[in-house]
């Protein structure tokens, strides 16, 4: 038997016998030295040899790939949040008493009346999904004298004061009876008669703040115990009388329903190209799950770092484009299968070592590099088939004194470019056409037009055009999947967000001189208003804006500037406010309001960029509604897009890079698109793409 350590330079390990004696691995060549993939070269005349009886076939280049995560069904959160743990209380006085592993109670005591002891707190993160808590509950009253309980049968009214609630940095808040957080400290008080368990269930509205997690408990019960009767040896005779009251709480469940957007997470596509027919599923078995906040709730821990938190920004060795294990899944699978790639099929001899880790390299005739895909031991040769892997050995060098290659020339003059899963869509100029590039085979061709000027917006994987009282939701590929009428000329942006049409109605509020009723035509006497509004959603709803739920957006003023959309989050700028929706946390049509003339350049689940003043901030979103700022640049930016590790912004033609590690600023030269307006600059699968008028170019860095 042999056993080996990769990474080691000899074979190691040992054999203890039955007998107990002990046989030690004779030591020899290395046999594994690395679990890294190791270039075997000279694939015809050098140290690889495959024969002429072997094929060359085409493997075909993907139409879609779906990850499916294998994750653990959502668990009770009370083992995370440490309410049935004794060494999770502060419980200085003894009121705990455990009576099993699913039951917890706490004992009264007349000297302590009014303390509090809580748990130690578990971090939670900020969401706006329903929890549920549900307890059984039971109190106890006793009252004895030498022995003898007083009316063991009478039930007894006992008020318990427990609670949650949520330290946060700036704020804390407490958990009321009905479900909603208050700021402040507050306490549930239930009363209860003594006899029979009562069940409670509290529907709680989702978690306010980042912070940390507590229970807690207050003192109000009664306890005293007296014992008499000493002795004269020292001992007692064993009778007390007193007063006891208890409170236990059994089989606590706290479930958080994550509903649509928890299964989206569970399940990732990404489209390649429509027009390819062959799909790739890989399953994955780790719950690393982008979409859905509360690593710490929802997820198993299954990768901590050195400070125990949980593990889920990666980067490739070289490179970075950090993202989550998910998104470099999907990033090796697209690397080498976006286009169409060659296959070898056949016998191959070599007296170099080869395993699965192995790329052979063919610089003579196909230049290429070709993964083991799979391979059979016959003797001296191997049965192997070998896989192309596109672009490996391709170097692309920009021309001396330049940072960017041209990949795409176009015929049309760019009007707007927005982002559409992977890919980019160009509106020309006329506004008339719309182009699909994509960056993996850098083609450009023609997916929709209409005879009249339309305008384009981002939409959930699609885009949503405007044709005057038309609204139209198509795909990437630009079929129309929905469209909607809306009866009068529109003129304000648009987007498709969970399955309905979001667009911006108006009022009018009246805001000059109650006095004189002449005024009331005057149109400087009134102000107008925009808000967001679901047409679609089946809600009885006139002309009149509305305060309510569902019919109600928030009151937006100025004039409107922009649409933006991530995948969770929609930005409205304003010529006096950035309003930011962020369908994780806030009510449908709700929005936030940032500061009085901030403009949203740039946004993702980790960073946020806004001009403001003659400033462009730069912060890290420690929240869905908090953020803090990392910094802070001189001048306001057109345009920008980001990575974990850096940010490009362009102002005023000089794109830039900021890095997020060490707070560097570096230019870029484009020297082949000078003279063209830029109109964006977007990260696809970590390279930096710029959009010029009339050409594309990635920059290399």
């Amino acid at each position: 038997m042999s056993f080996y350590r990769v990474g080691t330079e000899y074979p190691v390990g040992r054999i203890i016998t039955g007998g107990g004696r002990r046989l030690v691995i004779h030591t020899g060549a290395q046999v594994i030295t690395s679990a890294a993939r190791a270039a075997v070269d000279g694939m015809w005349d050098g140290d690889l040899h495959i024969p002429g009886e072997a094929t060359l076939d085409i493997v075909p280049a993907l139409r879609q790939v779906t990850i499916d995560v294998k994750n653990k069904s959502l668990p009770n959160l009370i083992d995370h949040l440490g309410f049935y743990r004794r060494d999770a209380w502060t419980d200085p006085y003894g009121f705990i008493s455990q009576k099993s592993a699913a039951e917890l109670s706490f004992v009264g005591d007349d000297d302590h009346q009014g303390v509090e002891i809580a748990t130690r707190g578990e971090h939670v993160e900020q969401c706006n999904f329903p929890l549920t808590w549900e307890c059984g509950m039971q109190v106890y009253h006793s009252e004895w004298g030498l022995g003898v309980i007083h009316n063991p049968n009478t039930a007894v009214a006992v008020e318990v004061h427990y609670g949650v609630r949520i330290v946060g940095e700036g704020a804390t808040y407490s958990l009321s009876e009905g479900g909603a957080w208050v700021a402040g400290d507050r306490e549930i008080v239930r009363e209860m008669k003594t006899g029979s368990e009562e069940n409670m269930k509290i529907e709680i509205d989702g978690i306010p703040c980042d912070g940390e997690w507590q229970f807690f408990f207050r003192q109000t019960l009664i306890g005293r115990v007296t014992s008499y009767g000493d002795r004269e040896d020292g001992t007692t005779s064993g009778r007390t009388s007193g007063h006891l009251e208890s409170v236990a709480f059994r089989n606590l469940s706290l479930t958080i329903d994550a509903g649509e957007r928890y299964d989206a997470g569970l399940h990732y596509e990404a489209l390649v190209n429509p027009a390819n027919n062959v799909d790739m599923g890989i399953t994955f078995p780790v719950g690393d799950i982008p979409a859905v906040p509360n690593d710490r709730l929802l997820y198993s821990l299954y990768y901590l770092d050195a400070a125990g938190d949980p593990t889920r920004t990666w980067h490739t060795k070289g490179r970075r484009d950090f993202g989550t294990l998910v998104e470099h899944v999907v990033q090796g699978a697209l690397r080498f299968r976006q286009r169409p790639s060659r296959r070898i099929t056949g016998e191959v001899f070599t007296g170099a070592h080869l395993d699965m880790n192995t790329v052979v390299r063919d610089d003579k005739f196909l230049h290429a590099a070709y993964a083991v895909n799979s391979f059979e031991l016959n003797d001296d040769s191997y049965d192997c088939e070998l896989v192309e892997m596109p672009g490996l050995l391709t170097t692309e060098t920009p021309p001396e004194g330049d940072d960017c290659i041209e990949v795409a020339a176009l015929s049309f003059t760019v009007g707007k470019v927005i982002r559409c899963l992977n890919l980019l869509l160009l509106q020309d100029a006329s506004q008339r056409t719309v182009y699909l590039f994509d960056a993996a085979t850098r083609s450009v061709r023609e997916i929709y037009r209409r005879d009249e000027p339309f305008a384009m917006y981002e939409a959930d994987e699609g885009f949503v055009t405007v044709e005057g009282s038309r609204l139209c939701f198509a795909d990437c590929r630009g079929v129309v999947q929905h469209f909607l009428d809306l009866g009068e000329a529109y003129h304000y942006p648009a987007t498709r967000m969970d399955g309905c049409f979001h667009i911006l109605k108006e009022y009018r509020q009246y805001v000059g001189p109650r006095s004189t009723s002449a005024s009331a035509s005057d149109d400087t006497c009134w102000r107008t208003y925009r808000y967001l509004n679901r047409p679609e959603y089946p809600y009885d709803e006139d002309d009149a804006y509305h305060r309510g739920p569902n019919t109600t957006g928030t009151s937006m003023s100025g004039e409107i500037l922009e649409l933006r959309r991530t995948a969770d989050t929609l930005v409205i700028n304003t010529s006096q406010y950035a309003y930011l929706h962020d369908r994780r946390f806030d009510k449908p049509c709700m929005m936030q309001r940032l500061e009085v003339g901030a403009r949203i350049v740039t946004i993702s689940d980790r960073l946020l960029g806004m001009n403001l003043g003659e400033e462009f901030l730069l912060y890290r979103r420690d929240s869905i509604t908090g953020r803090t700022l990392l910094q802070r640049r001189a001048g306001l930016v057109d345009c920008a897009d980001q990575t974990l590790s850096e940010v490009a912004v362009a102002r005023e033609g000089i794109i830039s890079l900021i890095g997020l590690d060490d707070g560097s600023l570096r230019g870029v030269k484009n020297r082949a698109g000078a003279g063209q307006p830029l109109a964006g600059l977007f990260y696809i699968w970590g390279d930096l793409y710029l959009i010029r008028e009339r050409s594309i170019h990635k920059y290399i860095p």
